[in-house]
C-alpha cells in the first residue's frame, strides 16, 4: 500500500482534474441561475457566462411581483432545485447528481459541494478515467479518502488551488495565478497586517501560559483560568479564551497555538473596532473603511465594517500577499511578503 509520508505527484494531478472537471460543471448551475436566480448573479457583473443578465432581472422582478417565484421547484423537467443566499442546488431526478454552487465567481468552488459531487461519481461515473483512476489509488492507500484531503493540501501549496477568506477554495489554471491590481492602498495594506502582527504578540504570550497552565489531557473542557478567562476545549481541536469583563477573546488550534489562525484575527479586529477605536491602528482602518464603503454603499451600517474587512482580505489574498492554509478545521494565516 502507499505510505501517507507523501501524496504522489500523479495523484495529486488526478485530484486536480477532478476539481476542474466539478468547477466546469458548476457552469450549469449558473445556466439554471439565469432563470432562477439571476440576481446572485448580478453581483459580480452585468453579464454571466457572457449572457446579458438585464432580460433575466425583469423576468425576474415579474415573477416576484406576482407570486409566481419558487425556491423549491423542477428546472428544465430534469432538475430539482434549490435556491439559497447567493447560490442553488440543482439534483438530477433521474440520476441524482447532486451540483451546487455560490455565485459570483466560477472560479471557486465549496469543498463540501465537490465531496458531494465526487462520493457521486464515484458510484455513478466509473468510466470516467479520472473517477477511475483516483478510485484505484484510494483503494490502495494507506490514507483511504484521506488521500483526496493530502492532494489538495498539496494543490494549496502550489498555488493551483487559493483558499479564500470565506473558506471557499479558487481553482487557479496555467502555470502561475493570476495577480490583479489590489483596490486597497499599501498603506492600508500595511495597516492591517500590522493589525495581525498586534493580534499575534496579544495572544501568544497568554496563550502560552495558559498551555502550560491547563493540559489538554485533564477532564475539564471548559472553566474559569486566572479568574477572568472562561476558557473551553472544542472536541475539533481548538481552543477559546473570553475575556469575563471585556469579551476580548483568542482562539487557536491545539495542535499548533503559535499559527495565526484566520478566525481568531476576524474576531478579535472585530472586537477591537468596537472597544479600542481610538487606538492609532484601528482609527486608521476604520477612517479607511467608511471612505470605502460611503462611495461603495452609500449610506451604510456598523455591520457593514465587516465587508469591508473581507474586501481587504481579498486583495490580499489575490496579490498574494497573505495566503491561507488548512489547520485542522482551521484556517491559518501566512504572510508572505509586504505590499511594494
Amino acid at each position: 500500500m502507499t505510505q501517507p509520508s507523501a501524496v504522489a505527484d500523479e495523484f495529486v494531478e488526478i485530484v486536480r482534474n477532478l476539481i476542474a472537471y466539478f468547477v466546469e460543471r458548476q457552469r450549469f448551475v449558473a445556466l439554471a441561475m439565469l432563470d432562477l436566480h439571476p440576481r446572485a448573479l448580478a453581483m459580480g457583473d452585468k453579464t454571466c457566462l457572457g449572457v446579458r443578465l438585464h432580460p433575466y432581472l425583469k423576468a425576474d422582478d415579474e415573477r416576484r411581483d406576482n407570486g409566481t417565484y419558487a425556491q423549491l421547484g423542477v428546472w428544465k423537467n430534469d432538475w430539482k432545485h434549490w435556491v439559497h443566499g447567493l447560490g442553488c442546488r440543482l439534483t438530477n431526478i433521474h440520476t441524482g447528481e447532486p451540483i451546487e454552487w455560490d455565485a459570483p465567481d466560477l472560479r471557486t468552488f465549496t469543498l463540501d459541494w465537490f465531496w458531494e459531487h465526487l462520493k457521486w461519481r464515484w458510484e455513478h461515473d466509473t468510466e470516467d478515467p479520472y473517477v477511475r483512476e483516483s478510485l484505484r489509488w484510494i483503494h490502495d492507500s494507506y490514507q483511504g479518502a484521506g488521500a483526496v484531503e493530502a492532494a489538495i493540501d498539496c494543490l494549496v501549496d502550489r498555488q493551483n488551488l487559493i483558499i479564500k477568506h470565506d473558506y471557499k477554495f479558487l481553482f487557479v489554471t496555467g502555470d502561475r495565478p493570476q495577480q490583479k491590481a489590489t483596490l486597497t492602498p499599501n498603506a492600508i495594506i500595511d495597516v492591517f497586517l500590522d493589525l495581525i502582527s498586534i493580534c499575534e504578540q496579544r495572544k501568544g504570550p497568554l496563550v502560552e501560559a495558559f498551555m502550560n497552565e491547563t493540559p489538554v489531557e485533564r477532564s475539564q473542557r471548559k472553566g474559569i483560568w486566572r479568574q477572568v478567562w472562561d476558557f473551553k476545549f472544542w472536541p475539533a481541536g481548538w481552543c477559546q479564551l473570553v475575556h469575563r469583563h471585556t469579551g476580548e477573546s483568542f482562539e487557536w488550534t491545539v495542535s499548533d497555538p503559535a499559527a495565526i489562525d484566520l478566525g481568531n484575527f476576524k474576531t478579535h479586529l472585530k472586537w477591537r473596532m468596537v472597544h479600542e477605536s481610538e487606538d492609532r491602528l484601528v482609527k486608521a482602518f476604520l477612517d479607511w473603511s467608511g471612505l470605502w464603503l460611503r462611495e461603495k454603499f452609500g449610506e451604510f451600517g456598523e455591520e457593514y465594517y465587516y465587508t469591508a474587512i473581507a474586501g481587504v482580505f481579498d486583495d490580499l489574498i489575490d496579490k498574494r500577499i497573505i495566503l491561507l492554509k488548512r489547520n485542522a478545521s482551521r484556517l491559518v494565516i501566512e504572510i508572505s511578503h509586504r505590499a511594494k
